[in-house]
């Protein structure tokens, strides 16, 4: 990294030459500048969000208002650093990235591989990974997808698979249905048997298990729960895959930051495969992790060594088999998670969580509530609420009106998923704001004086569905009073706590209010969630809300009536230079440049189009018969109009497109071989080559550095000069 790092610094410092090439006369200057006035919405692109979208800025600071006075006690949520939040938000999110480090479909990705790799070496550190016996996808965009990924890398089309059933602790993405529905997509495309708890002691029943299996016959079983409080027995479910010569899958998206502390066992000695979320108990952004094993696998009958084949099946499900361009700025916050997920703090807030936890449970055993297993091992409690006479969605309506965030779950027993009989709760968001054993003795206390409420308000109630219930709540005077009351108890407690990613000073708001979220189609719906997706990517989806807002300005319909007259005009002039463009020409954002007519492909181009600091991407184009080396170029204006650029400059950019692919022309003729990799050697060995590309460079970096940047300021910049 370090040597990457001098690379850029010696290109971007050296020395101004043949300055004269990309300076203008006056008059064309003149006229330029008229043009890049037109140019209105770079300002708008660097303007900060409460100048453009208040809404959406209210909005967060009305989340803020609610992180800070209530209480988080949905265990798969956490309060992410600053410092991550802070490289999710970066310049990171910009770059298109398909493919892998050392091997992009798109140039311009040094950085990205820089950020993508680290990330992977701080997975396999983080949880004390041997390199050469495990690698790592990080690629993968949430927990459930990852799951998919994983299946379809190593089953085929309707294989079983077996895991823990939704109402005995499990996850929909492990391939729940039920008698008459396939809630989850897996169970469409697979065929899935549950294994189950043993409903008297609350523990998985491994017997049970074992003799399914034997009968069911899986390909892949897995290990990983929802709502389970208990450790898994991972060396009982290793011998049953043994036995039925079934991959063991490793889900540990709950407790990855207890694995990573060391503070329960750890899935990685028996698993084949592991995968995570990273934005629960490890604490990072919202995104997923697949870790395979790797190296050898067994010494077969004839002496001779057996690898393992998951990391080839396992990059290529993710992508491109079900994704297509990562998100590399999660990608860089995980890596920042990672690294703090090493540290001696961390390790101590893991062992806060559990005794948390521990001290939680004991509080709510002794006011009579009955725990599924009767306790926790772990960072969760699952309250099974039937003793109490009342079910966890009318619970749930309740602490939500005092502002305790905890969510509703189904218990054994429980004969429907929609009135699930249990709360589930846990300790990694408020052990995050500072919270230890004390606290959630309190935290129990409020708990309990809210179940009360509900009990109340059920036996006012007239009628026997949910939304009768919430009715008598809402219209009942004394019984707003005393939520009012234990609202107010909860909020000026949490309140004491620090806010975690944000001050408390700068927030707008003190008070938590209500929003109503609209519903859409039931199918689309089912099918993101819960059929292929978990939990949704909330800071993304803010984001976009903004982005939105922008285009719907006079500057962003100024900015794509520029996107399509400055690609009208870069493809104008590609065509005057005799390049041949698929359907020969464009009449949206961008052109496909066929180069067969110039003897050499895109992979050839692009490598010298990375060199110069021109990012572009090979692509195929009619007539290839291999996309391993396609015959083309494709080519964009967005981006660079974002910048300011306008007609005049991408006459420029043409200019440059095509010293760069007589460059490339020039470095076949000196290529020994036929492959890649000599024409790059090629390249790289020529000094006269690496003069030329060095001063091309020089121009398109003199060139870009004229126009804005967007999202940041060139003042503040580390490598600027």
């Amino acid at each position: 990294m370090a040597m990457a790092l001098r690379r850029l610094s010696s290109t971007i410092n050296k020395p101004f030459s043949n300055a004269t090439s990309i300076y203008r006369t006056s008059s064309s200057l003149s006229a330029h500048e008229k043009d890049k006035s037109r140019a209105d919405w770079t300002k708008q692109l660097n303007e900060p969000l409460e100048v453009v979208d208040p809404e959406i800025a209210d909005i967060i600071e009305l989340e803020k208002a609610r992180q800070w006075k209530g209480f988080e006690l949905i265990p798969s949520e956490n309060f992410t650093s600053l410092s991550v939040m802070q490289a999710v938000g970066s310049v990171m999110t910009n770059k298109y990235s398909e493919g892998y480090p050392g091997a992009r479909y798109y140039g311009g990705n040094e950085y990205i591989d820089m950020a993508e790799t680290l990330c992977q070496k701080r997975a396999l550190e983080a949880f004390r990974l041997d390199p050469a016996k495990w690698g790592v996808n990080v690629q993968s965009l949430s927990g459930s997808p990852s799951n998919f990924q994983v299946y379809t890398a190593l089953l085929k089309p309707h294989e079983r698979i077996m895991a823990l059933d939704l109402p005995h602790g499990g996850h929909l993405s492990h391939g729940y249905q039920t008698d008459t529905k396939k809630i989850s997509a897996v169970s469409i495309f697979f065929e899935t048997m549950p294994y189950r708890l043993n409903e008297s002691t609350g523990y998985i029943d491994y017997d049970q298990l074992e003799k399914s299996a034997a009968l069911f016959r899986p390909k892949l079983i897995v290990a990983g729960a929802s709502a389970y409080a208990r450790l898994y027995d991972y060396a009982r479910v290793r011998k049953v895959c043994d036995k039925q010569k079934a991959v063991l899958l490793a889900d540990m998206a709950h407790i990855s930051g207890l694995v990573a502390a060391g503070v329960i066992p750890s899935p990685f000695d028996y698993a084949d495969i592991v995968t995570t979320t990273t934005h629960k108990s490890l604490r990072g952004p919202r995104g997923a992790m697949i870790f395979f094993r790797k190296g050898v696998k067994e010494i077969n009958k004839q002496g001779k060594e057996v690898l393992y084949d998951f990391e080839d099946k396992i990059n290529q499900a993710v992508f491109p088999g079900l994704q297509g361009g990562p998100h590399n700025h999660t990608i860089t916050g995980l890596a920042v998670a990672l690294k703090q997920a090493m540290t001696p703090e961390f390790k101590n807030y893991q062992e806060q969580v559990l005794s948390n936890c521990a001290t939680f449970a004991q509080s709510l055993l002794e006011k009579g509530y009955d725990l599924v297993s009767g306790g926790t091992d772990n960072h969760l409690v699952l309250v099974n609420l039937r003793n109490k006479g009342i079910d966890g969605s009318r619970v749930e309506k309740v602490l939500e009106a005092v502002h305790i965030a905890a969510n509703k779950n189904t218990v054994p027993g429980d004969v429907s998923a929609m009135v699930p009989g249990g709360i589930r709760m846990g300790t990694p968001a408020l052990t995050s704001r500072g919270f230890v054993e004390e606290d959630f003795k309190k935290v129990a206390e409020y708990f309990d004086a809210a179940v009360k409420l509900a009990l109340k308000i059920k036996e006012n109630t007239n009628g026997t569905k949910l939304k009768d219930f919430v009715a008598a709540m809402q219209s009942d005077e004394q019984i707003q009073s005393k939520i009012a009351d234990l609202r107010l108890k909860v909020e000026e407690y949490a309140k004491q706590f620090p806010t975690i990613g944000f001050e408390k000073e700068t927030m707008k708001y003190d008070v938590y209010k209500r929003q109503v979220l609209y519903d859409f189609e039931d199918k689309i719906n089912q099918a993101v969630f819960p059929g292929l997706q978990g939990g949704p990517h909330n800071h993304t989806i803010t984001g976009l809300a903004v982005a939105l807002k922008q285009a719907m300005t006079p500057e962003f319909k100024n900015y794509q009536e520029q996107v399509l007259s400055n690609c009208a005009t870069f493809a104008q002039s590609l065509l005057e230079k005799g390049y041949d463009l698929v359907s020969g020409g464009t009449d949206n954002h961008l052109v496909l440049v066929n180069l067969r007519n110039k003897g050499i492909d895109g992979s050839r181009v692009e490598k010298v189009l990375e060199a110069v600091h021109i990012a572009a991407n090979k692509n195929t184009v009619p007539g290839d018969v291999s996309a391993m080396v396609p015959g083309g170029i494709r080519m964009g204006t967005p981006a660079l109009t974002s910048r300011g650029f306008v007609e005049e400059d991408f006459k420029k950019v043409a200019e440059y497109f095509d010293a760069a692919v007589k460059l490339a022309l020039k470095i076949k003729e000196n290529t020994n071989g036929t492959k890649l990799k000599d024409f790059v050697a090629a390249m790289q060995s020529d000094e006269q080559i690496q003069s030329k590309i060095a001063d091309l460079r020089l121009k398109v970096e003199e060139y870009a550095k004229q126009f804005p940047t967007i999202g940041f300021e060139k003042e503040t910049m580390k490598y600027g000069k």
